[in-house]
């Protein structure tokens, strides 16, 4: 059984001995670095299964840098790391394709495990003979069923507004106002794609989150959120929700983002 591979840059020393240390139980093959240039060419070179990526460096940014290592090691699972995230450092992680999102403090060995366990998982359901078959064979959808759920009418009207007009197909689009709608709706109607206001009439949306991920688990769930807290983005990534746009910053261009990534 080959080594897992672990790529770590960080420029705080202590804690990048402190992750060497940790992952050594793993009987990990690590190569650490204090800076992204220096580390791009081992990840080109060496392909690692993980590249633990700071956010805050002293030149490039993890965030700045996630989408080279992608290129340069496609395969790689990316967790994206820092001390403290900002609200807005987290949507731009989605949208950079970083796989996890953790603040330092929840990277321990159980984490570790849960992570490199969700990797070999994930590489026995992507086999080649799938893939070539999901290339070749499997149809392309000709339309989505598409749920906007979302108490505010306004945001709802330029959320299906956005979806007409870059849609490729002619999808069914349904809109919801309340979360007790929407799960009802679900036992006969289970939608590809949900656009989910985080907070809906003065309560948060885990509850369907949960039971999409339960229940609906290939619906894609794009969370949206006007509460500025880095937190509600780091919990919804952890559920594996496929977005997070915030009302605050240019939302229309982080949802055209998604709906083209979509392919919707």
């Amino acid at each position: 059984m080959s080594k897992k591979k672990v790529l770590i840059i960080d420029d705080d020393k202590a804690y990048l001995e402190h992750l060497v240390s940790l992952l050594n139980n793993f009987n990990a093959e690590i190569y650490s670095f204090s800076n992204a240039e220096k580390a791009a060419g081992k990840a080109r070179e060496h392909q690692p299964d993980l590249i633990l990526l700071d956010n805050i460096l002293p030149k490039l940014n993890g965030i700045e840098v996630a989408e080279l290592f992608k290129e340069l090691s496609p395969k790689s699972k990316i967790l994206l790391m820092s001390s403290s995230f900002k609200l807005e450092d987290v949507a731009i992680a989605y949208q950079k394709g970083c796989d996890y999102i953790l603040e330092k403090e929840e990277l321990n060995q159980e984490t570790f495990l849960q992570i490199f366990e969700a990797n070999k998982k994930a590489q026995g359901e992507g086999s080649l003979f799938r893939e070539l078959m999901d290339r070749y064979f499997k149809p392309k959808k000709d339309r989505f069923n598409i749920a906007i759920v979302e108490d505010d009418n306004m945001f709802s009207f330029r959320t299906r507004w956005l979806i007409e007009n870059e849609q490729l197909n002619q999808n069914i689009i349904n809109e919801y106002e309340d979360k007790q709608a929407f799960l009802i709706s679900l036992i006969t109607n289970a939608p590809d794609i949900v656009f989910l206001d985080y907070y809906l009439k003065e309560d948060d949306s885990m509850e369907i989150i949960k039971h999409l991920k339960k229940n609906n688990p290939k619906t894609k769930i794009i969370v949206v959120s006007s509460q500025n807290d880095p937190s509600i983005a780091l919990e919804i990534k952890k559920n594996n929700c496929f977005g997070y746009v915030s009302k605050y910053n240019d939302w229309e261009d982080s949802m055209k983002m998604y709906i083209e990534k979509l392919e919707i």
